[in-house]
């Protein structure tokens, strides 16, 4: 119950707005997560992750 016993009104986003939401938390979620096992990777050892680099870009 809203304000003075009427009902609120909850507009339903559109299943599709709702999935394209979920994508976009997910690739950030995963960019976060590339760039927290890079942040490791140096702290270990910094040779590695230039080997990780070129080795992803070539």
């Amino acid at each position: 119950m809203g304000l003075f016993g009427r009902r609120a009104h909850q507009p339903s986003k559109p299943a599709w707005e709702v999935t394209n939401n979920l994508r976009e938390a997910e690739s950030r979620y995963v960019e976060i997560l590339r760039r927290e096992i890079s942040n490791l990777i140096i702290e270990v050892d910094t040779e590695l992750m230039v080997r990780c680099y070129q080795k992803a870009w070539t």
